[in-house]
């Protein structure tokens, strides 16, 4: 089950008899061994079982505590979700939820669900912390979208990809941060000319936010993270060296911190 969460799949996180934080998918699952000290389960065996998988989350909100009982009351019960037929929590580590119940979970704690500003980027609507989301501070985070995207597209109706360098028509270009917007300073993220480019949908999107390709200080397409899938192999090699449309004195130091951040990934 863990090996089909995706990147931006939300995640809610129970523990005793409460929902306790929600989270999103930042990256796939990996292989990862079993944690010092962690318990192993009624049909686990020490030694045995050591071998799992690791899926990074990033916190959307936390410090809520919704009841099992509210649980059942807000979502379906049966299979495959995580309430048995009777509103009982089944035994399992890890249960889909249809997207009725997501969005009323979300409502029970206050959590606006945002519409996708940008194709492909809608996790950047979110906003981590303790806190939960509000609608003023994501009507902001579309606001600075827009401006964001209408500034990289400077009037045009395309525009080259800045990975494969693909002439590309807007509808299939996304406005993308080369570091994730959440690890940015307010003051960084208003230079617009220095933190993002545009990307397209035919596999630059995803290879490069994902770290498989990366900008190098020359201001061309270098491999980033390593990877034993041949499709993947295939699609990076095909974009090897192409000079960045998006890489100047200004974003340089971005590319660099976003190579530095998949280097040895």
């Amino acid at each position: 089950m863990l090996e089909d969460l995706e990147i931006d799949d939300v995640v809610f996180h129970y523990g005793g008899p409460y929902v306790r934080a929600v989270s999103r998918v930042v990256a796939s699952a990996t292989d990862w061994p079993r944690p010092p000290g962690y318990p192993y389960g009624p049909r686990e065996s020490e030694g045995v079982n050591d071998d799992g998988k690791l899926v990074r989350v990033e916190l959307i909100s936390s410090g809520f505590e919704i009841h099992r009982d509210e649980v059942a009351q807000l979502i379906s019960h049966g299979t495959p979700g995580p309430l048995s037929q009777y509103g009982v929590p089944r035994e399992a580590y890890i249960s889909p939820l249809t997207v009725g119940d997501a969005e009323a979970l979300l409502a029970a704690v206050g959590i606006s669900v945002p519409n996708r500003t940008l194709p492909g980027r809608p996790h950047e609507d979110w906003i981590p912390g303790s806190g939960p989301t509000d609608a003023e501070a994501i009507a902001r985070i579309r606001k600075e979208q827009g401006a964001l995207r209408a500034f990289l597209l400077d009037g045009s109706e395309g525009a080259p990809c800045a990975i494969c360098g693909l002439e590309t028509p807007a509808a299939f270009l996304v406005a993308g941060h080369i570091v994730p917007r959440s690890e940015l300073e307010d003051s960084e993220r208003r230079r617009f000319d220095s933190v993002a480019i545009l990307v397209c949908l035919f596999g630059c999107d995803a290879l490069f936010e994902n770290g498989y390709v990366v900008v190098d200080s020359g201001g061309k397409v270098a491999a980033g993270r390593a990877t034993n899938d041949p499709t993947i192999a295939s699609e990076i090699s095909q974009r090897l060296g192409t000079p960045s449309s998006g890489w100047s004195l200004a974003t340089s130091a971005m590319f660099a911190t976003h190579a530095a951040q998949h280097a040895s990934t």
